[in-house]
């Protein structure tokens, strides 16, 4: 049976709201207590030519819905987009925009998109893994050959629908998405073959992503399967398993990225669940060109406030002959010294580079299960560096994520120099500071996301 579970960002996503009238949005205001009752729209099986979202419109995923190739979805600012439960994971409703296909998905900072679960007879209340969530799939190179994205049940694929993703198009563009959420989201199909909150499979770096908030999902956060975009600005909040999961030769950056596991708004079950987990190959250790070698900065990690939290394991995970670069950021709230640590280093893998960041243990234990970390790191007891990083307040409005004072940021030292220009060029190296967020500072997670510190905004539909 479905648990029936409640959080109270479940109650509080949309307090206020009004339907779009003549373009406009009714004065909020006058809309205290109430939600809107807007009309409703089932999206096809197959988008296939241009097809445009509007915000007055709650629109429906029952089941899988396919953005053909050629195909181009386009959504408002403020739209919501809901998925139905389905009691046979093959079939969870999701977003499949495929190799060729594109979306424009242009939230805006205050008028965000989401995509989350529906509520029906079936579905009493929102849970994770009521859905499947979004899927983009490109034809930036991967190291596998015409690999099929995992989660979706072949059998039931429309015809002409193609699932592949990768190909030789570093610079491929599958479109824009900026500022949306996607919560409730994730599927297991099988052991190890799932749908994530945002799957990525071979996305170049033409694709546009960034102010993604991911929340209270069955599986990861987000997932990168190969490819070359470059990302910024994401949330990773609660989800059962990885925030940031790296395969199949990913080779973009990221910059500026909060995941947290949270007590606040919603009680999360996790399953093995690292901040960060890199692979070149996600199941065993392949050295497959090219190698997986995502470049991060300014990411802010953080898990329990005295303990890892049940059913968590590291900070960050780097195995499986996978490289990276990681530095100026902070890690904190994971690993006892034991079976988790905030850095674990699997061999074959090595730390080809972990420098400039801080990592926060509990109490004297061993930070790392590879000791020592380069000198260049801060190693830190107690998890008291940010503002406020484990209190609930009303809804989680007292989160901070902010350091207390800013620690000075490294790019140039020793930095790295085969890296593909793409990625090297995306990085703001003006940034003088560790972690997601400059010091008392949290201001970039605006009023877009939801139980991060803010109160999310109202929607035109509820």
């Amino acid at each position: 049976m479905k648990k029936i579970l409640f959080g109270a960002a479940a109650l509080t996503l949309v307090a206020l709201g009004a339907c779009k009238k003549d373009g406009k949005q009714e004065d909020r205001a006058l809309q205290a207590g109430a939600l809107a009752v807007c009309p409703t729209s089932v999206l096809p099986g197959v988008i296939s030519g241009s097809k445009t979202l509007h915000n007055d419109t709650v629109y429906i995923l029952d089941g899988k819905t396919y953005v053909d190739n050629g195909g181009v979805l386009t959504i408002e600012p403020g739209t919501r987009i809901e998925g139905i439960w389905k009691s046979d994971p093959n079939e969870s409703s999701a977003l499949v925009v495929t190799k060729g296909g594109q979306i424009f998905a242009n939230g805006d900072s205050c008028n965000p998109i989401v995509f989350t679960a529906r509520i029906d007879g079936s579905n009493p209340s929102r849970t994770p893994g009521d859905w499947g969530g979004v899927v983009l799939l490109g034809r930036s190179i991967v190291n596998k050959v015409n690999p099929v994205i995992e989660g979706i049940d072949l059998p039931t694929l429309p015809p002409g629908i193609d699932v592949t993703y990768g190909g030789t198009d570093s610079l491929d563009n599958s479109g824009v998405f900026k500022f949306v959420r996607i919560e409730y989201a994730g599927a297991v199909v099988a052991p190890n073959k799932e749908l994530n909150g945002l799957t990525l499979g071979g996305v170049g770096s033409g694709t546009t992503l960034h102010h993604v908030e991911v929340a209270w999902g069955a599986d990861d956060a987000f997932e990168f399967f190969g490819g070359t975009v470059n990302a910024s600005y994401l949330v990773g909040l609660a989800m059962n398993d990885d925030g940031l999961d790296f395969d199949y030769g990913y080779r973009g950056a990221i910059q500026f990225a909060l995941i947290v596991r949270s007590s606040c708004c919603f009680t999360q079950t996790y399953a093995d669940a690292n901040g960060i987990e890199c692979d070149n190959d996600e199941f065993d250790n392949s050295g497959d060109l090219p190698k997986t070698r995502p470049i991060l900065s300014n990411i802010t990690i953080v898990g329990g406030p005295t303990s890892a939290l049940s059913g968590t394991l590291n900070g960050v995970r780097f195995r499986r002959s996978a490289d990276y670069i990681m530095r100026n950021s902070i890690v904190m709230g994971y690993g006892d010294g034991s079976t988790s640590y905030a850095a674990r280093f699997d061999a074959p893998s090595v730390k080809t580079e972990f420098k400039y960041n801080q990592v926060y243990r509990f109490g004297t234990q061993t930070p790392s299960n590879v000791a020592p970390l380069d000198a260049s790191n801060n190693i830190l007891s107690g998890t008291s560096g940010l503002v406020s990083a484990f209190n609930c307040g009303s809804n989680g409005t007292s989160l901070n994520f902010a350091p207390f004072s800013a620690v000075a940021a490294n790019f140039t030292t020793g930095w790295p120099t085969n890296i593909i220009p793409t990625a090297d060029n995306f990085l703001n190296k003006s940034v003088n500071y560790r972690g997601a967020f400059a010091a008392l500072n949290r201001n970039w997670l605006g009023c877009w996301t939801n139980c991060v510190g803010f109160l999310p905004p109202a929607m035109f539909c509820e």
